[in-house]
């Protein structure tokens, strides 16, 4: 649909001749910028997978090729729909051809500014200085205030997407101008209905008169920043951001998994993306946000997406709720002949503050068969129905005391409860008839998704109903309708394969041991202390290398760093054969540069305790998960021994040498080196992801084969390697238990 003629073919290994408008390849593809990407690898896998040398450069195409195929299932899917006719004017079909051409530049440029490496060295770009000079002219070209929550999520998208996105501003600016107005010269769109009486005006046709905004929907579709604007176009617009930059599905995150699969070798899952695509569609929700429900609200059958109670008002509920209430800081109260089951939770992992504290308001009676169970000493005993005045704590951590209520009963009078500190989850089993207040500001969820058959009455600060609940009311901040992806049915087998490729490759190629010491940690400490060496002044880092307007003036790529690593090695032979005089520090950095350089060359590098996630787990099975989390809060910091160096604020990697080993009585080795695995299996946000059957539409939660395989996964976790320089005739099993008894006592210690 809104087809652009005259195309240049690009072989593609993996998708086949890609075509691409030549206005798009003169304006964007043969530009330096964009040639650039030709240097910069797409991931750090070819020292375990040497074929798997592709770029930005063939990836960007690829996802260009994907946008293309995935645009038009969207608009061929959803233009029946009538949300399409979102304006009344004759721009209709003008709203649409360029969102599309919008969305294709975007897909083009959304890694226009990656690092040299990928991701192993974009931490430098908001390194110091670096980072609040990005955030502040990036949000001053997109006109976001610094005081807003456009500007918050901003500042938490990937620093290379950071740099595109002020790349497309400001470099592409006249570039994406050109390419809308020749568009518009040649016609484009076409529109049917016009006829060719002399006396009919000229059809409507894209240009750049709105350069500015369109720059920015770029912008923001690399970003993955979606619009606060609650008008009908910018809602619109969020599912292309959605298609682009997800959280769960897009076309970026699809072609790398198909990409570096076919390119590393592997045997991944295989994907089904045509039918996954050509089952693309758009689907309404209702949102209200600071609303009071004056009158009550009658809900017949639907699903209520999100629901956060007003801090000022009480929201009542009475009908059946078909899922479980995540209560976070609530004020609740149970009407009589509600049955309720409820048990804590908490997202923290400190053994110190983690549980929920219900604190009991008022004692309402419970029938007779009601479960009110204490565990104690890992081992339940029932209690009595009224267990006592005070606090009831009930923690995750099955070694604390717990209580929990089963299939309890509220009789007679009501049962009020307040929850505080992390959360308890609620279900109502049968007829619901509840009380909510929200006690704090926050924007915690209260129902991440349910099936709601009855009645809502009270002031909401945020809630969301899937399909339009709107009737004939005239959209406004406070209760309006938003667009979101959405898949047909046919997609539903495919879903999870997605997901399980994604994790197959970040679980066992992009975390293999090898991997993750050349992309997490050579790949940054060589040019590091390369410069360092070459470059003695106190007030230089690397760091200089990736300011803005530097990494774009110079076309920073991966050849620059390798003559920078060339030259400072010419500089430390010099050094060795002139047997120089320096300070201890100056010693200690040749030496390290040395056995990086070797390493980097040869792969012949430091040994490995473990070789996997799953033998890590294998060599802490002795550790408690509070444990874990505090011996990697305590590996060291610093990620170089040059004093003058800048260290990044959350560093992934850090160094003991064998002065601080041999002090923490660990003689067995030279050197240890710890380094992060960026481990992060994707989590399937169930409630965002929608099917549309026949009549129905649901999101995938409500699946359950789906909600069993994505129902119960961690979303975060502490996984590191540890790599070493052994001694002379050292065994690994005593290198072993040095370092287990290392590491006990560290945790032990305050």
């Amino acid at each position: 649909m809104f087809e652009i003629h005259d195309t240049k073919a690009f072989m593609d290994s993996v998708h086949g001749y890609i075509n691409i408008p030549k206005l798009f390849v003169e304006h964007i593809i043969d530009t330096k910028e964009f040639q650039r990407l030709n240097f910069v690898d797409q991931t750090g896998m070819r020292p375990v997978y040497p074929g798997a040398k592709h770029t930005r450069f063939i990836h960007s195409l690829g996802v260009y090729y994907l946008g293309l195929r995935a645009a038009d299932a969207l608009l061929d899917n959803f233009k029946e729909n009538a949300h399409w006719n979102i304006r009344s004017d004759d721009t209709l079909y003008v709203f649409w051809a360029k969102n599309k051409v919008l969305f294709l530049l975007a897909c083009l440029l959304h890694d226009i500014g990656h690092a040299p490496y990928s991701h192993s060295m974009e931490k430098f770009f908001v390194e110091g200085k670096n980072g609040d000079n990005l955030h502040s002219t990036l949000a001053d070209a997109l006109g976001l205030s610094k005081m807003g929550v456009e500007y918050t999520a901003m500042t938490k998208a990937g620093a290379h997407e950071q740099v595109s996105a002020l790349m497309a501003l400001k470099i592409f600016r006249q570039p994406v101008g050109q390419i809308l107005d020749s568009l518009g010269e040649s016609d484009y769109p076409q529109i049917q209905g016009y006829g060719y009486s002399e006396y009919q005006q000229r059809p409507p046709r894209i240009d750049s008169s709105d350069l500015e905004e369109d720059l920015r929907f770029i912008a923001r579709m690399i970003l993955g920043l979606k619009y606060t604007d609650y008008r009908p176009e910018y809602q619109i617009r969020n599912c292309f951001i959605e298609l682009l930059n997800g959280k769960n599905f897009d076309v970026d995150k699809l072609d790398y998994i198909i990409r570096d699969t076919k390119m590393s070798g592997i045997s991944n899952i295989s994907l089904d993306v045509e039918r996954l695509i050509n089952s693309l569609t758009i689907v309404p929700i209702t949102n209200f946000h600071d609303f009071d429900f004056k009158q009550p609200f009658f809900a017949s059958s639907v699903f209520l997406l999100d629901m956060v109670p007003s801090d000022s008002a009480e929201l009542v509920m009475a009908g059946e709720i078909d899922a479980p209430l995540q209560l976070w800081d609530q004020q609740v109260t149970l009407e009589p002949n509600t049955q309720f089951s409820m048990y804590g939770f908490s997202h923290v992992q400190d053994a110190e503050t983690a549980g929920a504290v219900v604190q009991l308001a008022h004692h309402g009676q419970f029938s007779g068969d009601s479960q009110i169970r204490h565990m104690e000493n890992s081992n339940y005993r029932k209690c009595s129905p009224d267990p006592g005045g005070g606090n009831i704590l009930i923690p995750y951590s099955p070694n604390a005391e717990v209580y929990t209520f089963e299939k309890a009963k509220v009789i007679n009078s009501a049962f009020s409860f307040t929850t505080c500190r992390t959360g308890a989850t609620l279900t109502v089993e049968g007829s619901a008839g509840l009380k909510l207040i929200a006690r704090d500001e926050s924007e915690r969820t209260v129902l991440s998704s349910a099936h709601f058959t009855g009645k809502l009455s009270g002031r909401v600060k945020r809630l969301c109903i899937l399909d339009d609940q709107l009737d004939n009311m005239i959209p406004a901040p406070n209760a309006y309708i938003s667009f979101a992806l959405g898949f047909k049915k046919q997609a539903v087998n495919i879903i999870t394969n997605v997901m399980d490729a994604r994790d197959y490759l970040y679980l066992w190629i992009y975390a293999h041991h090898k991997v993750v010491y050349y992309a997490n940690y050579l790949v940054i400490e060589l040019p590091r202390l390369a410069y360092t060496l070459l470059y003695k002044q106190p007030d230089i880092g690397l760091e200089e290398w990736f300011d803005y307007e530097r990494f774009v003036t110079d076309g920073l790529d991966e050849p620059a760093l390798l003559a920078l690593i060339r030259e400072a090695n010419r500089e430390h032979c010099r050094w060795k054969r002139e047997e120089r005089e320096s300070e201890e520090a100056e010693q200690k950095i040749h030496q390290r540069f040395e056995t990086l350089y070797e390493e980097f060359f040869s792969r012949r590098y430091k040994k490995s305790v473990y070789k996997s996630l799953a033998e890590y787990d294998i060599f802490f099975r002795d550790f408690t998960p509070e444990e874990k989390l505090k011996l990697r809060q305590q590996l060291p910091k610093e990620t170089s021994i040059d004093p003058t160096a800048k260290y990044i604020s959350d560093p992934k990697y850090g160094i003991w040498d064998q002065e601080t080993l041999e002090k923490n009585q660990v003689t067995t080795l030279d050197w240890l080196v710890w380094v992060d695995s960026s481990y992060s299996r994707k989590i399937l946000d169930m409630s965002k992801v929608y099917i549309c059957f026949r009549q129905d539409v649901l999101n995938v939660e409500r699946i359950p084969i789906v909600r069993k395989e994505h129902g119960d996964i961690h979303s975060y976790m502490n996984y590191f390697y540890l790599y070493y320089h052994p001694k002379q005739s050292v065994k690994p099993s005593d290198i072993e238990q040095e370092l287990k008894a290392y590491f006990g006592r560290l945790v032990k210690s305050n």
